[in-house]
């Protein structure tokens, strides 16, 4: 009786044990099933149903833009995809220029902007700067625009914050600030 009780406790440890350690590589196994396109609908449905990053991102560049479907997917995506919150950033701020001052609107705008911003993205950066110019926020677009490294390697984006820095310097009447951003290395990486 006493073997048979250590024989069954030892199994269940096992079990458990290998169950464990089988579910844990399962999400590895359908990543790399979606990635070389060779999973089956279960796997497809199994992986949406689990949140698998991989099968949402598949799922949301089928979606039509804009649709319920397509908004859900980017906020599943977008608290850990920069990208997925970047898009809903500006899928909000084009739809806050079709309608009149809207906060609601406005205010879930510059949320996805945070977003992408704590996720990494530089032109989430320039896109929230962008907004808060367009809404006159001066004071916003200039704390905004310290978030970004001295040096962007992407010249456009590079470009977007000189441009944004001037436009709020002769917006203030800054005459040195904007003599001074006119000699900066980055205007003159922007001549070239």
């Amino acid at each position: 009786m006493y073997i048979r009780r250590v024989t069954l406790i030892i199994v269940a440890m096992s079990l458990m044990i290998f169950i464990s350690s089988s579910s844990f590589f399962l999400p590895d196994y359908l990543t790399k099933k979606l990635n070389d396109n060779s999973f089956s609908d279960a796997q497809y449905d199994f992986a949406l149903k689990s949140q698998n990053i991989t099968a949402l991102t598949i799922a949301e560049k089928s979606a039509d833009l804009g649709s319920s479907h397509w908004l859900s997917l980017n906020k599943t995506l977008a608290k850990t995809q920069g990208k997925s919150a970047l898009k809903l950033a500006y899928w909000y701020k084009n739809s806050l220029r079709s309608k009149q001052k809207n906060e609601i609107l406005f205010t879930t705008t510059t949320l996805w902007f945070e977003q992408a911003i704590r996720l990494g993205s530089q032109a989430a950066v320039i896109g929230l700067a962008e907004l808060y110019y367009q809404y006159g926020s001066l004071t916003k677009v200039g704390a905004t625009l310290d978030k970004l490294p001295e040096v962007l390697r992407d010249k456009s984006l590079a470009e977007s914050a000189l441009l944004l820095r001037l436009n709020m310097a002769i917006d203030l009447g800054d005459h040195r600030l904007i003599k001074s951003l006119l000699n900066s290395n980055v205007a003159k990486l922007a001549s070239n």
